[in-house]
């Protein structure tokens, strides 16, 4: 479909808006966010002995480098708020009606502003697969400080130590210096493709002082032969099974696990997976089998490109049908529509990584399954 003039003037008002709603909405969420987090940074602050101007430099540094995280977490607040501020904006010079009485359907006049929110969707893909796990490591380190996780459990992502081991578990305490749901694996190496040589799964791990390692309990050791058929497979208690800590030189014997990765490498070192592109995930998810919350973050990244349409289809409606002339209360109904939308999404999520009524795949579409049928009704009830 070609652009007439009055697309390319509305697609010009909603870029301008964006840059406005962005302005105001991220600065609005930087504020909020960092007050919110302000006691952590000023305990890792305090810790370095330097000047009110080194904390100031470390918020600016921590929310530039959060920056991508921000952007597509609020991105399609940011879609539905720019354009509902063009469709008010566009009532409010009387310039809709003009195009509604020179027999153009209001269908076609919204045209571009959907056109615009596909182009969003796109960019917010390319933001979650490359610019993200570009800055991974960065970005872990900050969320570390932000959400204090020395109080906290976390999610792990896969760690290889230099022997090519794949260390991970569903759950790290950082003051135990345990791992839940604990798994370890030894590939063959100088394979074309990578195969399993032995796996430890273990329902936790903990940090032994003495000897030195990491004690695996209450699991399996299973041993692969190049084909990936079972040679051996044990099981273990309480006892459990020491996988040794060692230095980096040092070379085990055919089927025996040792590793360099202390706790300080495990809670410095790491680097979630969720932040890895899509791919990698999926290669996870084929080596080691599927992961609740792997599953749900594959399954919302397709999800989530639909939200800029769904919020577009639910809001726009509710600014044509009424008399709002503000701009500003526009992008203030935007933040609660989205907000609506967040909370549901938020409380699928929960469900959906708990276990309780909604399995990964459903929890990450279920929004959208909801909202879209709303939205695809409002939109027709739409007079044009």
């Amino acid at each position: 479909m070609i652009l007439r003039i009055s697309d390319k003037y509305i697609i010009r008002s909603f870029l301008v808006s964006l840059v406005i709603c962005t302005l105001a909405l991220v600065s609005l969420f930087v504020i909020v966010d960092t007050f919110t987090k302000l006691s952590n940074l000023v305990e890792r602050w305090s810790g370095t002995g330097r000047g009110v101007t080194d904390l100031l430099i470390m918020i600016a540094r921590m929310n530039g480098t959060m920056m991508p995280v921000i952007i597509y977490d609020l991105l399609p607040v940011l879609t539905l708020a720019a354009a509902m501020f063009t469709v008010v904006s566009l009532k409010r010079s009387n310039e809709l009606t003009a195009l509604l009485a020179s027999g153009v359907s209001i269908y076609r006049i919204l045209w571009p502003l959907f056109l615009a929110a596909i182009f969003m969707s796109v960019l917010q893909i390319l933001n979650k697969e490359i610019l993200i796990p570009r800055h991974s490591e960065d970005i872990y380190s900050w969320v570390r400080v932000r959400e204090d996780r020395e109080r906290l459990g976390r999610h792990l992502a896969s760690l290889e130590d230099s022997y090519g081991n794949v260390i991970f578990a569903a759950r790290y305490i950082i003051k135990e210096q345990t791992q839940y749901g604990a798994h370890i694996t030894r590939y063959y190496r100088s394979e074309p493709v990578r195969r399993r040589m032995v796996v430890v799964n273990a329902e936790k791990a903990r940090w032994s002082a003495l000897p030195a390692g990491w004690l695996y309990t209450n699991g399996t050791r299973i041993s692969y032969d190049r084909a990936g058929d079972v040679l051996s497979q044990e099981s273990f208690g309480d006892e459990g099974f020491l996988v040794p800590l060692v230095s980096g030189a040092q070379r085990p014997a055919d089927f025996e696990i040792v590793t360099d990765v202390t706790p300080v490498k495990l809670e410095t070192q790491q680097v979630d997976i969720l932040y890895r592109p899509s791919l990698r995930l999926l290669e996870h998810i084929r080596e080691h089998g599927m992961r609740a919350d792997i599953a749900f973050e594959l399954n919302r990244r397709m999800a989530a490109p639909l939200t800029n349409i769904v919020l577009l289809l639910i809001g726009l409606p509710f600014v044509l049908k009424r008399e709002i002339k503000s701009p500003f209360l526009a992008v203030l109904a935007a933040v609660l529509i989205a907000g609506f939308f967040l909370a549901l999404t938020l409380l699928c999520e929960n469900l959906a990584l708990e276990g309780t009524f909604l399995t990964p795949l459903t929890g990450a579409w279920a929004p959208i399954i909801i909202f879209a049928p709303i939205g695809v009704l409002l939109f027709d009830s739409i007079e044009s």
